[in-house]
């Protein structure tokens, strides 16, 4: 849209009432100073934009729960967003952003917090404060660690960490019990903690090119999992209770070492494993019935 559309798409908003706005991949450099009359707007997505800064005046703005600014310019957080108390998601990702405010412990109401592709090497510690957080996304950062504040976020249902640097996943991993999506592909994991098996409710586990040689035994508790995704990894066998993943819908384990599988794969009916770039040369016919797709060569 050119400058006056924008314009004009602003003012119908204002004559309608129109509690959203979308201004994405609009090229624009700054955010309008004409949306700091819409204070009626309870979501704003300005993402693939240049913004470089958030205006002062978007603390007018208090009715806001919805603030998508996806793969803009932003550096800092401005104190001005301390403001929009009401808010429940807030997507940051694809910025410039290595910090996290104080102040952000006081966003009581936030449930999804996007922070995927920015310059993070730590975890910020006010993130721990965020107690009702459903949805937390860190991935394609630069973290290494883990910290073990992170645990009171009892609430999370997906965690997204996936392209960072980590080198191993901490045992208080266990403590998100509602947890139901995990992502942990593409760091430098050599294995999986066996608190694993506490993730009761995980429905998704991921961790793709990292450089597991084997699971832990804990796995065949997440009896609830459809999804297993472990390629690229270094992994020589699987556990016997791998057989007891009876939701379990797709294994994905192609480019590892395994030269065999357990009997107790014949546990499980209606799945499909992909075993391609193994060392699998010939399966028992047995493991090719009962409605499995098992593909190995």
């Amino acid at each position: 849209m050119s400058e006056s559309e924008i314009d004009r798409c602003i003012k119908e908003v204002k004559t309608t009432g129109a509690k959203t706005l979308y201004l994405s991949s609009q090229d624009l450099t700054e955010i309008p100073q004409a949306i700091s009359e819409l204070t009626q707007l309870t979501e704003i997505s300005i993402d693939r934009n240049k913004i470089q800064e958030i205006p002062a005046w978007i603390e007018r703005l208090d009715q806001l729960q919805i603030l998508s600014i996806r793969n803009n310019e932003l550096e800092v957080i401005p104190a001005s967003l301390h403001q929009l108390a009401n808010l429940r998601e807030l997507n940051l990702n694809g910025n410039r952003i290595s910090s996290l405010p104080d102040w952000f412990a006081d966003y009581s109401n936030l449930e999804m917090l996007c922070l995927a592709d920015n310059e993070l090497t730590e975890v910020p510690d006010v993130i721990s404060q965020l107690i009702n957080l459903r949805y937390l996304a860190m991935n394609s950062n630069q973290l290494e660690t883990l910290p073990e504040h992170l645990q009171t976020l009892i609430h999370l249902q997906v965690l997204s960490l996936s392209s960072n640097k980590l080198r191993e996943i901490p045992e208080w991993i266990g403590a998100f019990r509602h947890l139901e999506d995990l992502d942990v592909s593409y760091n430098r994991l050599t294995q999986l903690p066996d608190s694993i098996g506490q993730l009761r409710n995980l429905i998704i586990l991921e961790a793709n090119g990292n450089q597991l040689i084997k699971l832990p035994e804990t796995i065949g508790n997440l009896v609830n999992l459809e999804e297993l995704e472990l390629q690229d990894n270094q992994i020589q066998y699987l556990p016997d209770s791998i057989g007891d993943l009876k939701s379990i819908d797709v294994i994905h384990l192609t480019h590892n070492q395994i030269s065999e599988l357990p009997v107790s794969i014949l546990k499980l009916k209606d799945f499909v494993m992909d075993l391609h770039g193994n060392c699998v040369e010939t399966l028992d016919p047995e493991f090719l019935l009962e409605d499995r797709e098992i593909y190995y060569h």
